[in-house]
This record gives structure tokens, sequence and C-alpha cells, in this order.
């Protein structure tokens, strides 16, 4: 390490008699963002004069920015020569002669992105650190030793509060307030000038997904590739499970990819930017501890799940349907759509489905929901899907209580299909609904003694 400690100190002097220039460039000035961000200890409520200006690097292009000022640069090439011959690079190098403005090689990004850890904002100036110093070289040896790329990952959940600091669903996979340093840095990074309101406030609640993908599996042009195939894999199967196990009304607001090993991968934002206005009204659901209770177990289903592509596509779509009703205030495309998810989730044949729906939906729940009980909801609720779709009534805002009810017994019945199919194929689940309606065994009794399991 002390090897590598003298490359990297030298480096950085070689920098400090170039960075005058460097530092007057409008490109370098551009990489500055000033943006607004809620103030310290603001609760998610209407109103101006709770926000301030703030500043924090554009990173992604500010890494790209330092990288391509070292085109003659000997230290790189001396940095380029101690990793090749000590063989500390998951893939064969570019001749650092080969370094270009768009793409630069990873002996820059190397040195790009140590320079940036190393220094401090400070009235558009550059002051270097020995704190700041040891701290990027330390994360620097960490990178080059390990097989891995890690990532962290945010989603910010809209219309969710609470008083809950933390759901943990799985050792990586959390769901946790913002705080203030990780709204500040999003709000003021990810906001387009043209929305001034706040992008994120300390009280929100965020998705969080930590994961590690192999360092062989990048090459120099599949970086984007790589990461959009893993969230597939792991992303999207925990949007899903935010959408199945929040009651009511909730927006996904922007994702934000974050990379702590930033020789291969820098910061990144996804996602439509208007929504990302604040919902000035109260947040819809509130977090409680049944609530989480009720995550923490249904997680354990989810986390065994190698990805959402291995359920039935009926379950898929269903999902899907989910997520799309509690995307939208209005009453009758919410009723639209659960009714959708619910027909998707349970076969019928063309006489009397609401019956058959019913009665099935009894059989798969076995006594989680009382039975009687979900006749008496779901009729209800078929009678709004009436109302809407024949246009005979207007819903009231009551009407609301009766959706929601619906909503309950759909969601429990998709966590207990999906339960059933980490097993047992849509096919057999189908077979033994049919067959439970005659018979008094439980659906879990009638898979277990069916011929045929996965």
């Amino acid at each position: 390490m002390q090897e590598l400690r003298e490359l990297m100190l030298e480096i950085c002097k070689e920098f400090e008699n170039k960075k005058e220039a460097f530092f007057k460039t409008q490109r370098f000035s551009e990489n500055v963002v000033i943006g607004r961000f809620a103030l310290p200890d603001v609760k998610r409520k209407p109103g101006f004069g709770r926000q301030s200006n703030g500043m924090v690097y554009d990173w992604s292009s500010l890494l790209h920015t330092f990288s391509v000022q070292f085109f003659d640069y000997s230290s790189i090439k001396n940095l380029f020569k101690y990793i090749q011959e000590k063989n500390l690079w998951h893939e064969q190098l570019l001749p650092f002669d080969g370094n270009t403005f768009t793409i630069p090689t990873e002996m820059a990004r190397i040195a790009g992105g140590f320079l940036i850890r190393n220094f401090e904002l400070n009235n558009y100036e550059f002051v270097i650190t020995d704190a700041s110093f040891d701290k990027a070289l330390s994360e620097l040896f960490d990178i080059l030793s390990k097989d891995t790329v890690c990532f962290t990952y945010y989603l910010n959940l809209k219309g969710i509060t609470g008083d809950i600091d933390e759901i943990r669903l799985t050792e990586d996979v959390s769901i946790v307030r913002a705080g203030h340093e990780i709204a500040k840095k999003i709000s003021i990074t990810y906001t387009l000038p043209k929305y001034y309101d706040v992008e994120v406030y300390e009280d929100d609640f965020m998705l969080k997904i930590i994961f590690d993908l192999p360092k062989s599996l990048y090459k120099r042009d599949n970086r984007s590739k790589i990461y959009f195939s893993h969230k597939k894999v792991i992303i999207d199967k925990w949007k899903a499970f935010i959408a199945l196990m929040v009651p009511n009304f909730l927006v996904f607001g922007k994702e934000i990819q974050l990379s702590s090993d930033w020789i291969n991968e820098t910061d990144h934002a996804f996602g439509p930017y208007g929504i990302e206005r604040r919902i000035l009204s109260e947040p819809s659901h509130v977090l409680t501890a049944i609530i989480k209770e009720a995550m923490e177990n249904a997680a354990r289903d989810f986390h065994s799940l190698e990805s959402l592509n291995t359920l039935e596509k009926n379950i898929l779509h269903c999902l899907n349907r989910i997520e799309k009703s509690k995307s939208t205030t209005d009453i009758d495309d919410r009723i639209i759509d659960l009714t959708i998810a619910f027909e998707y989730l349970i076969n019928t044949d063309n006489q009397e489905v609401t019956l058959q729906l019913i009665l099935k939906t009894i059989k798969l729940l076995n006594g989680k929901i009382p039975g009687d009980e979900v006749n008496l909801k779901l009729r209800k609720f078929y009678g709004l899907r009436s109302k809407v779709v024949h246009g005979n009534d207007v819903l009231k805002q009551t009407d609301l209580e009766y959706l929601n009810d619906a909503e309950e017994i759909v969601r429990q019945a998709i966590l207990k299909m999906i339960r059933l199919n980490l097993k047992y194929s849509g096919k057999q689940i189908n077979e033994q609904l049919r067959r439970g309606l005659y018979l008094q065994e439980t659906i879990d009794e009638l898979l277990e003694n069916c011929d045929e399991v996965i």
C-alpha cells in the first residue's frame, strides 16, 4: 500500500501544478450545482420559507471532467505500470495512450475519482487535506483488492409517513428515512431547474438496496447493460414488494443509483421528473408497527425468489396492475385496475365469475381473513365496479372504504399465491383451488397431496 500511496501523492502533486487553469474552465464550473433543499427537521407540509439554497457536485459529470485532464501526466503512466504489473485489474487494461475525451480509461477514472475525494468545496476552490487523502487511498486499495462492485440504490416512496425509522427486510434491503444529508444531495443534484420545489425531504421514506456485482461481468462497453440486467433481478422484485405491501395511495419517485466503487460506476438518477414535485396534501399512509411486522414476515418469501420472472405470468400481470392502481387518486381508475388485478390472479370460467372469485379467495386465504368477511367485502367492491363500468351512479368518497377493504383481501391473496408458486406450478394451484370448492381439505393440504410437484 505504501507504493500505491507514493504514486497517488505523485498524481496529486502534478495536478496541483496544473489545477489553476482547470478550475477556470466552463466545463468545471458547470459541475457545481446550486439548488434548493429542505431545512433540517422540516416535516412534509405545505408552505414556503422552509427551504434553503445549497451547493453540491454533479458527481458523474465532475468525475468525467477530472478524468479527461490526464493525457500528459507522467504520474498516470507510472500508476498504469504499477497496476498492470501487480495484476490489480479485473480485465485487460487499455493502453493509457488510448484515453479519449469521451471514454476515459480506467487509469484516468482512478485519478479523477481520487482527486474528487481529496478536495473540499469551499468558495469554488479545492483545498487538499491529509484526512481526505488517507480516506481516498483506503477506498482505492479496497476497490482494487476485491472482486465485486458495490451499489447503493434508493427509491423515493411518495405518499408514506410514520414514526418508524427503519424496516429491515433482509440484510441488504430496508425501508429507511432519507435523512437530511441524502435528501439534500438528491434534491439539489437531481431536480431540474424548472422545478423549484423540493424533491426529497428528510422525513421521506426510501427503499434502500445494497448489492454487489462481480467485476468479472464488467467490460468497458457494458457497464450500463450489466446494471440494468441486475436491476430486473434485484430492484424490480423489491419495488413490486413495496407496491404489494403498502396499502392505499403510493407513487414511486426517482430511482438513485450510487456506487462507492468510483472507478467502475458513477451516480445515476432514473425515472420521471414530473412526479418529483411535492405532494401538497398530507401523505395518505402511515407505516405502523403492524405494517412493519407484516412486511418483515412477507419479505422472507420475496427474498427466496430468484427474480419476479420465476413467478407465473398471471401473478406478474396482477402485480403490475396493483402498482398501477396505487399510483392514482382517481377512485374509478383504482377500482378498475384492482378488478383486473384480482381477475388475473384467480382463474375462472364464464359463469358466476364473482361467486367463483369469492369462493376461491376464501379457499386460498384459509382463514387469514374470515370467509364471511371476504364474501361481504368483495360483493360490496363488485358493486362499486358495476357502478363504474355501467355509469349508473356517482361514486362517493365513502366508497373508498370498500375499495380499501377489497385491496387488503387482494393483497393477502397475492401473497399467498406467491408463497404457493415458490413450490407449485400455476396449473397445479388452479386445479386444486377448483377441486377445493367441493372438499374440506385446505389448499395447502390439497397441493401437498397432488401428483406433480415442481
